[in-house]
């Protein structure tokens, strides 16, 4: 069984951009709407030995990776819409468990509230932050959506 409280979370990668043809003065006055996502995109197991010999795991830990992304759209027509500003970052969240996890575990877990509730405030810090520094007024960031559960279609070990 997977605990249910992350023990770490790691930003893996983060981009920032805004339209190629705009700078930050030339949005205000603008309206737009904000989309958001959240979804998972991989998941890993590493087995952790405390002894030399690596005879056998004494844990196990799962790398939920969760992609997350904000951006901001003209309010206009469908044609005519573009995307004025966007944020995406990938964190992975850190489970353990004392016991071996098999692929179905890991599916089911993947649909727990827990994965993108471990991530989000350091997604909604990193949010406040990047826009602080893009000039940017601070975004609202909803609760995440609830996780769609992953299928496992492969595996390969290190």
């Amino acid at each position: 069984m997977i605990n249910n409280t992350a023990t770490d979370i790691y930003l893996r990668k983060s981009t920032m951009t805004f339209n190629d043809d705009t700078n930050i003065l030339q949005m205000n006055g603008i309206e737009f709407n904000q989309q958001n996502y959240n979804k998972i995109i991989g998941v890993q197991v590493v087995e952790v030995f405390d002894n030399a010999e690596n005879e056998s795991p004494s844990l196990y830990k799962c790398f939920f990776r969760l992609q997350t992304g904000v951006r901001l759209i003209t309010k206009s027509n469908q044609e005519d819409q573009k995307v004025m500003f966007e944020i995406v970052a990938e964190h992975d969240a850190v489970f353990e468990s004392k016991d071996r996890i098999d692929e179905s575990i890991l599916e089911k877990f993947s649909e727990s509230e827990e994965i993108s509730n471990s991530i989000w405030p350091y997604w909604k810090e990193h949010v406040s932050s990047i826009c602080s520094k893009a000039g940017i007024s601070p975004l609202n960031i909803p609760a995440p959506k609830k996780n769609k559960p992953i299928k496992i279609t492969g595996s390969k070990q290190l």
